[in-house]
């Protein structure tokens, strides 16, 4: 006697015995698919954001002449300076007696607009590989940018440096600081504004009204990598400071930039009669 052979459904042999509970299971799995794949740019901002803060931690004038040329390029086009590249310094300007050290190459701001910038283009689309042509867009307009804000940073520094305005409180090293975290707020609070501007079919038209939410994204950005991550570092050296003034400069001025823009945000909102979001 012939031993029956067993036939399989072919719906049964991919999606198991009980149909309807297989197919919602599959369907399950590929939509789980689908959702990693839609946040993978955000992930690989997130690394690549992590590899740059490595690799400048580490780095020497040597190493990041990629950024520290086309900036000293800019601030000697602007300023009339003349820089000479040192290996072991930077580009230093010998009449003048100024020097772009690495100190001074904006990575930490490029990471800064880098993040912002590539969260707020990524959230134009849908689909993941339109997604990753948005995180290489929002890679050359925080390259740009960060050479806009170096210069101007740059610059506007060494002018600042030549005011007669120190004394015990006023020091050339707070004021420095002070400008440069003016002119980095104000760049990226612009790049954001540009962004959620933008008047394509992709952005709703209600946010290219003012409102202070435009603000809290560039800070939060600049906070997490100015102060932040900093922080975190510095638990691991002895003694943990905190509170140094960096950071309650940085925390200070972000708290009056988002301030300000709250306050303006209500008398616009008074005289106007306009509510916005």
């Amino acid at each position: 006697m012939k031993k029956k052979l067993s036939t399989i459904h072919p719906y049964r042999a991919v999606f198991g015995p009980d149909r309807s509970i297989s197919v919602k299971g599959f369907i399950t799995r590929h939509s789980n698919q689908a959702l990693q794949l839609k946040n993978l740019p955000y992930l690989i901002i997130l690394v690549v954001a992590w590899g740059l803060k490595a690799h400048y931690s580490r780095a020497d004038s040597s190493e990041l002449v990629w950024i520290l040329w086309p900036v000293a390029q800019l601030t000697a086009l602007i300023g009339d300076f003349s820089f000479q590249y040192e290996k072991a310094v930077g580009y230093v300007d010998y009449t003048r007696r100024i020097i772009i050290a690495p100190g001074c190459a904006g990575v930490n701001f490029l990471i800064v607009s880098f993040c912002l910038a590539g969260f707020e283009f990524t959230s134009y689309s849908q689909k993941w590989i339109n997604r990753m042509g948005w995180v290489m867009i929002a890679a050359v307009c925080a390259f740009l940018v960060t050479l806009c804000a170096n210069t101007i940073r740059i610059v506007g520094a060494v002018f600042l440096y030549q005011a007669d305005i120190y004394g015990l409180v006023v020091t050339p090293e707070r004021a420095h600081r002070v400008f440069g975290m003016m002119v980095y707020l104000g760049m990226l609070c612009g790049l954001h504004f540009l962004i959620s501007s933008w008047k394509t079919p992709m952005v709703r038209r209600e946010n290219s009204s003012f409102s202070p939410v435009r603000f809290r994204r560039p800070i939060f950005w600049y906070l997490a990598v100015a102060v932040a991550v900093p922080i975190i570092n510095g638990m691991r050296m002895t003694p943990f400071d905190p509170l140094k003034e960096h950071n309650i400069t940085m925390i200070v001025g972000s708290l009056i930039v988002l301030g300000g823009a709250n306050l303006i945000h209500r008398v616009y909102t008074s005289l106007t009669g306009c509510q916005t979001r």
